[in-house]
Formats: structure tokens, sequence, C-alpha cells
């Protein structure tokens, strides 16, 4: 009976040992992962924003634009999860779509100056070519940019050809519309047609940021859908301070 107990005891120990021996080999496994994820996403993310940069660069514009860009999108990322939980929305979702955001204009990169840089207004031909950013923005995204997170790489893909559709389906290149389009292309198309509202443009002035509130809310400029408005209003504030954040010298 004694020896039993003690051969029980001598079990009950060493399966504690290989218990706790396995835990720690896991724990470190997972650290090593996790650093492993976080060096990627430092990766990732510079190259990311080299890459902006170099949109923004050839387009002439502040490279306070791509900031303001991902911090409105993750402001009204915030907001969705907060008021719509049914579409789903993560933390971590919305910090890959913020950060996939900042190439929403990649494929102006390959257009002629002659028309990314015309001062006067385009006729139908340089409409036309301009409006190919997103397709061909679509094709880099595609055929250049390869990241392990296929959920970021989605992202990408689908921001940079979808930025510019509109919920009523009178956008560009699909005419998608409704629930066609993404929650994510919604947030950057919403926060990059407010940039360009409150932003001085060679054939325009700025808009203050209460008029181009109000023209987004009429439907002067694009039209949204009533959740994300809702969404954006609630989130009014924020928006406007992120926008004298990160204001650009020349306003």
């Amino acid at each position: 009976m004694v020896n039993n107990i003690i051969e029980l005891f001598g079990y009950k120990t060493k399966l504690e040992l290989m218990v706790k021996k396995q835990t720690e080999k896991l724990k470190k496994q997972n650290q090593l992962l996790e650093e492993k994820e976080q060096k990627l996403r430092k990766m990732n993310e510079t190259m990311i924003n080299t890459l902006s940069n170099v949109v923004e660069f050839r387009n002439m514009e502040s490279e306070n634009h791509i900031k303001r860009i991902r911090e409105y999108t993750k402001c009204l990322g915030e907001s969705i999860m907060k008021l719509f939980p049914e579409y789903g929305l993560t933390s971590d979702q919305v910090e890959k779509i913020s950060c996939a955001s900042v190439l929403h204009d990649i494929g102006k990169i390959v257009l002629p100056e002659s028309v990314i840089l015309k001062p006067g207004k385009l006729n139908q031909e340089e409409w036309e070519i301009l409006k190919s950013h997103t397709t061909k923005g679509a094709e880099i995204v595609a055929e250049r940019i390869n990241f392990e997170d296929r959920e970021f790489c989605d992202y990408c893909y689908d921001i940079v050809r979808h930025h510019h559709e509109w919920y009523d389906g009178t956008g560009y290149p699909d005419g998608l519309q409704d629930e066609e389009l993404s929650i994510a292309v919604q947030m950057v198309s919403l926060a990059d047609t407010y940039d360009d509202l409150i932003s001085k443009r060679i054939y325009r002035a700025e808009y203050d940021m209460d008029k181009a509130y109000q023209m987004i809310m009429n439907k002067e400029a694009g039209v949204f859908s009533p959740k994300l408005l809702q969404a954006f209003t609630a989130v009014r504030s924020e928006i406007e301070e992120i926008a004298e954040r990160y204001t650009d010298k020349e306003r």
C-alpha cells in the first residue's frame, strides 16, 4: 500500500514536471512567433510607408496626406466597431485596413504628369486616364506586393481598386453599390474624400472643415452609406482634430 502511494506520488511529480516543461516550451515558441510577427509587421509597415511616400512625391501632395488618411480610417473603423457590431470588425482588422489605406493612390505612379499635375479641368480622355489609377494600382498590388498576411493583401487590393466607388453605384471602375462595397473600402473612400475637400488643390482652394462635412452629408461629394455617415458624425470632432494635428504648412 505504501509502495503504491509512493509510486503514485512519483508519477504525479513526473507528470507535473512534464507539463511544466511542455508549457515553458510552448510559451517560448509563442514568444518567438510573436517576435517574428512583430518584425514582419514592422518590415511591412516600413515598405508600405516607403511606397506611399513615393506616391505622394509623385502626386505633389503633402506627406501629411497619408498620415491623415490612415488616422481618419482608423477613427472611422473604431466608430463602426462601436455602433455597428454586425460588420464584425476587430481592432486588428481596423489596424490592417488603416495601414492598407495609405496605398490607395499607388496606381498614380504610372500615370503621366501631364494628367495628374494638370492645373485646369481634365478633358474626357485625360479623365479616363486618371480613373485608370484604380485598376493599374490593383495590378501593382496583385503582381508586385506580396506579404505573408493574406488578409492584409486582400485589403490592399480592395482599397486600391475600389476607393472611388460610391454607395449608389455611380463610382468607378466596377460600379459596385450598396453592400457590394466592403466596409474597408467605404471607410477609406470617405476618408479620402474628406481630406481632398479640406486640402488645397492646384485647381481650387480648400474648403473649411464645416463645409466639407456638410458637402459629404448632403451627397455633394459622393454617396456614402447611412451607417458610415452615422459613424462619421459620431467621431466628427476626432476627425477634425486629426486634420489639425497633421495640417499642411501651406494651409
